[in-house]
């Protein structure tokens, strides 16, 4: 099985859906920023303040394909919001395996992250929805290059295991 990965904005719910999936499905799970934080002993904030947003797109880079070269029996892959949009990562994701984008409406976003802390590229003087706009308006592009596109919804677990599914019958 190849590697599906799961893209999106911020607040989407890469990171619970793929484990969720990932448990139903008995595959691994790859929480891409897990890896990166883990690797560098900070958090991704962190990162940020101390490196800035290069060095961490830099590591990111590095880290998707070492990524990719241990989903050999097949891994959900929960990317960063900002995965696909930086270097060649998409080519290289789409390349490897399934791209999935979870399409997330912005009132479930604002939702998810209205209490959060700690999200580098969300915080400043907009409100957090004009925030999240302008953010999917940048990112947008990038994420419709994705194979299949998911409404995160109540129905979006079943819905992704029947894309597995077919994704496999394809294969």
């Amino acid at each position: 099985m190849m590697p599906i990965f799961l893209i999106g904005m911020p607040g989407a719910g890469k990171t619970h859906l793929g484990t969720t999936l990932a448990t139903a499905l008995a595959l691994d799970h790859i929480d891409l920023d897990a890896w990166i934080a883990t690797s560098e002993g900070m958090t991704i904030p962190e990162i940020f303040e101390t490196h800035g947003e290069d060095y961490f797109r830099l590591l990111e880079h590095q880290h998707l394909k070492n990524a990719i070269g241990a989903t050999r029996g097949g891994a959900i892959v929960s990317c960063g919001g900002g995965t696909p949009c930086f270097f060649d990562n998409m080519d290289v994701m789409k390349a490897a395996g399934t791209v999935v984008y979870l399409d997330t409406e912005i009132d479930v976003l604002v939702g998810r992250l209205g209490g959060m802390k700690g999200r580098p590229l969300i915080s400043g003087k907009h409100t957090l929805r004009e925030q999240l706009e302008a953010l999917l308006a940048k990112r947008l592009p990038y994420y419709l290059q994705a194979q299949k596109t998911v409404k995160n919804d109540e129905q979006v677990i079943e819905q992704l295991k029947n894309l597995i599914f077919t994704c496999e019958i394809k294969r």
